[in-house]
């Protein structure tokens, strides 16, 4: 079969159903599937801390590059009626922005899983199609545009899920203290600027603006990005030339 032009459009939606646990597209319309993108945003949230419940270490969730959590980091605070401390990183997703869809998006993040039977540290991929308007959400404190190369205006969302999906970067773990959306945003944009969708310097801009800590009412505070661990590094199937 021959190969996919990387500016050849998606024709085919992806089958949700063959998606695996780590992927949730509960808030997800398949039409966004094949519409162009113009730029990836990535926002920071107020109201969401990366952080979780502190739990006991576990030996084998370990690897040598894996960032093991300070005892400040513990939780300090419960997710019914809390107020994020200061000193707390923000929770960071991308954002797709749709071309001539009146400001629509589509929101990937990732988040750790709450579903039974599954380790909370355990990640998964959330997808969400957006409404216009979304950028003037309070929630956002802070956001980045990252315009798509030129050449790869016929970009779509579709190919940024598969991806993802392609190295393996919805198999991830974060850290015991819950932090690791950073890293992982941080690990996307990279791979997007690998391929050639996004320019050249970007993930160094991300990872300046996702070292620090931000509030709508205050400024900025330089912090650790601290990495979560990816589960499985194999990239499954066949590459696609001028894509993967």
């Amino acid at each position: 079969m021959a190969d996919t032009p990387a500016d050849t459009p998606a024709d085919t939606p992806m089958d949700l159903s063959k998606t695996d646990k780590h992927w949730n597209f509960s808030y997800y319309q398949e039409a966004d599937a094949a519409e162009r993108i113009i730029a990836v945003h990535i926002c920071a949230y107020s109201d969401r801390a990366d952080i979780n419940l502190a739990r006991l270490r576990r030996n084998s969730d370990h690897d040598p590059v894996f960032d093991s959590d300070d005892e400040r980091n513990a939780i300090r605070f419960h997710n019914d009626n809390f107020e994020i401390p200061r000193d707390v990183p923000n929770h960071w997703a991308l954002i797709l922005e749709l071309r001539n869809r009146e400001g629509r998006g589509v929101k990937v993040e990732m988040a750790p899983s709450w579903q039974p039977g599954r380790p909370a540290r355990e990640g998964t991929v959330l997808v969400s199609s957006l409404a216009a308007g979304w950028r003037t959400r309070e929630s956002i404190v802070k956001s980045v545009r990252f315009v798509v190369v030129s050449p790869a205006a016929t970009t779509t969302v579709q190919q940024v899920l598969e991806n993802v999906s392609h190295n393996a970067r919805h198999r991830y773990l974060f850290t015991e203290g819950g932090e690791g959306s950073r890293y992982w945003v941080h690990t996307v944009i990279r791979d997007l600027e690998m391929v050639e969708m996004l320019h050249d310097g970007v993930a160094d801009t991300a990872e300046e603006v996702m070292s620090m800590i931000w509030s709508r009412d205050g400024d900025a505070v330089a912090t650790r990005l601290r990495r979560g661990m990816f589960t499985e590094w194999t990239i499954r199937g066949e590459k696609k030339k001028g894509f993967w």
